[in-house]
């Protein structure tokens, strides 16, 4: 649960778990202790973007022990940053030009359009952590966001397509 071991790993720790139960807790014991520098940076990251105030550094410390440094990371990173008092009243004139805008920015001052424009907001992360984001699932905007896929018949249409094909290829290797 805390992303010390990947799944391919699973059964041989659950075995070693079961035979060795001292050797099992030292190595959970050890790898505890080599995230929490990571995840003292992730949160130190946090409070630099104005994602986190300082006061709710214990709570993020004790949720990145109990979940581990990778999902901690996952966690701040969804966080919006607060805005501040002054950029808010200046936000209609500095602000009016998008297209300089960072994720953040659009967290703080229109966190509804990247709600409603997934391609947006896979762009701005591609930008801001150099990695390609997927599409949610079929089902993740069935629950979260279905005024989008009413929206956008086009896009319901390809993602019904892409369920479909999953569905298929699952089928196929069962």
């Amino acid at each position: 649960m805390r992303g010390y071991i990947d799944s391919g790993q699973r059964g041989t720790f659950i075995a070693l778990a079961r035979g060795n139960q001292a050797a099992f807790r030292d190595f959970v014991k050890t790898q505890g202790a080599a995230q929490s520098g990571e995840i003292s940076r992730l949160i130190d990251e946090a409070q630099a973007k104005c994602k986190l105030l300082h006061c709710e550094r214990g709570i993020y410390e004790r949720i990145g022990a109990k979940i581990g440094a990778k999902m901690l990371g996952e966690v701040l990173f969804t966080l919006r940053p607060m805005a501040k008092p002054t950029e808010l009243i200046k936000g209609g004139a500095v602000y009016s030009d998008r297209s300089r805008w960072t994720l953040d920015e659009y967290r703080k001052f229109a966190p509804q359009e990247l709600e409603n424009n997934p391609e947006l907001y896979a762009r701005l992360v591609k930008a801001e952590k150099g990695e390609e984001v997927g599409a949610h699932s079929l089902e993740w905007y069935r629950k979260n966001n279905p005024e989008y896929l009413r929206e956008h018949p086009e896009f319901y249409a390809q993602m019904l397509e892409q369920a479909k094909r999953e569905r298929d290829k699952q089928n196929k290797q069962t």
